[in-house]
Protein backbone atom coordinates (compact mmCIF):
# COMPACT_ATOMS: atom_id res chain seq x y z
CA UNK A 1 0.00 0.00 0.00
CA UNK A 2 3.03 2.06 0.47
CA UNK A 3 4.11 2.02 -3.10
CA UNK A 4 0.46 2.34 -4.31
CA UNK A 5 0.48 5.66 -2.02
CA UNK A 6 3.79 7.22 -3.24
CA UNK A 7 2.27 6.74 -6.94
CA UNK A 8 -1.28 8.43 -5.82
CA UNK A 9 -2.97 5.41 -6.26
CA UNK A 10 -5.18 3.23 -3.60
CA UNK A 11 -5.32 -0.13 -3.62
CA UNK A 12 -9.27 -0.54 -4.01
CA UNK A 13 -11.00 -2.13 -7.06
CA UNK A 14 -14.15 -1.53 -8.46
CA UNK A 15 -17.01 -4.20 -8.40
CA UNK A 16 -16.11 -6.82 -10.55
CA UNK A 17 -16.48 -10.59 -11.69
CA UNK A 18 -13.58 -12.59 -13.34
CA UNK A 19 -14.67 -15.65 -15.66
CA UNK A 20 -12.20 -18.17 -17.18
CA UNK A 21 -14.25 -19.78 -19.81
CA UNK A 22 -12.04 -23.08 -21.15
CA UNK A 23 -13.49 -25.64 -23.83
CA UNK A 24 -11.32 -28.55 -25.93
CA UNK A 25 -12.10 -27.03 -28.74
CA UNK A 26 -11.56 -23.05 -28.58
CA UNK A 27 -8.56 -20.90 -26.82
CA UNK A 28 -8.75 -20.38 -23.25
CA UNK A 29 -10.76 -17.11 -22.30
CA UNK A 30 -10.12 -14.93 -19.24
CA UNK A 31 -12.32 -12.08 -18.71
CA UNK A 32 -14.15 -9.62 -16.11
CA UNK A 33 -17.01 -7.35 -16.36
CA UNK A 34 -17.52 -4.36 -13.88
CA UNK A 35 -20.92 -3.81 -12.17
CA UNK A 36 -22.24 -0.45 -13.48
CA UNK A 37 -22.31 2.51 -11.15
CA UNK A 38 -19.18 1.70 -8.97
CA UNK A 39 -17.85 4.91 -8.09
CA UNK A 40 -14.51 3.04 -8.45
CA UNK A 41 -15.19 2.59 -12.19
CA UNK A 42 -12.79 4.53 -13.24
CA UNK A 43 -10.35 4.98 -10.95
CA UNK A 44 -8.88 1.21 -10.89
CA UNK A 45 -5.79 0.79 -10.25
CA UNK A 46 -5.15 -2.28 -12.20
CA UNK A 47 -6.47 -0.12 -14.90
CA UNK A 48 -9.07 -3.38 -16.45
CA UNK A 49 -12.25 -1.35 -16.68
CA UNK A 50 -13.24 -0.64 -20.46
CA UNK A 51 -16.84 0.44 -22.04
CA UNK A 52 -17.74 -2.89 -23.30
CA UNK A 53 -16.80 -4.35 -19.55
CA UNK A 54 -19.50 -2.04 -18.02
CA UNK A 55 -22.64 -4.08 -19.06
CA UNK A 56 -25.87 -1.88 -17.92
CA UNK A 57 -27.49 -3.08 -14.63
CA UNK A 58 -31.61 -3.36 -15.82
CA UNK A 59 -34.09 -3.37 -12.71
CA UNK A 60 -36.71 -6.16 -12.79
CA UNK A 61 -39.60 -7.86 -11.83
CA UNK A 62 -41.14 -11.24 -11.22
CA UNK A 63 -38.28 -12.50 -8.84
CA UNK A 64 -39.95 -14.12 -6.57
CA UNK A 65 -41.93 -16.48 -9.18
CA UNK A 66 -38.23 -17.01 -9.83
CA UNK A 67 -37.47 -18.56 -6.35
CA UNK A 68 -35.74 -14.79 -5.33
CA UNK A 69 -36.91 -13.40 -1.67
CA UNK A 70 -37.57 -10.53 -3.39
CA UNK A 71 -39.94 -9.64 -6.62
CA UNK A 72 -38.14 -6.53 -7.52
CA UNK A 73 -34.26 -7.88 -8.64
CA UNK A 74 -31.17 -6.51 -11.15
CA UNK A 75 -30.11 -8.58 -13.89
CA UNK A 76 -26.85 -8.43 -15.89
CA UNK A 77 -27.16 -9.51 -19.43
CA UNK A 78 -22.94 -10.45 -20.71
CA UNK A 79 -21.64 -12.19 -23.41
CA UNK A 80 -18.42 -14.08 -24.19
CA UNK A 81 -17.11 -14.76 -27.51
CA UNK A 82 -14.67 -17.00 -27.87
CA UNK A 83 -11.98 -17.77 -30.58
CA UNK A 84 -11.25 -21.28 -32.17
CA UNK A 85 -7.63 -23.04 -31.51
CA UNK A 86 -5.01 -22.43 -34.30
CA UNK A 87 -4.21 -25.59 -35.63
CA UNK A 88 -4.56 -26.95 -32.61
CA UNK A 89 -3.08 -25.01 -30.07
CA UNK A 90 -3.88 -22.13 -28.11
CA UNK A 91 -1.34 -19.68 -29.42
CA UNK A 92 -2.01 -17.33 -26.79
CA UNK A 93 -0.40 -19.26 -23.76
CA UNK A 94 2.38 -17.43 -22.53
CA UNK A 95 5.41 -19.30 -20.19
CA UNK A 96 7.38 -16.81 -19.07
CA UNK A 97 9.81 -16.11 -16.13
CA UNK A 98 8.08 -14.25 -13.51
CA UNK A 99 9.66 -11.43 -11.33
CA UNK A 100 10.23 -12.45 -7.73
CA UNK A 101 11.61 -10.55 -4.83
CA UNK A 102 12.85 -11.47 -1.54
CA UNK A 103 11.87 -9.42 1.25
Amino acid sequence: MRLLGALGRHGNRPAHLHFFVTSDSYRKLTTQFNIEGDPLIWNDFAYAPREELIPPVTEKQGGTELGLKNDNYREIEFGFVVMPLVQGRDNQIVERVRAAVVA
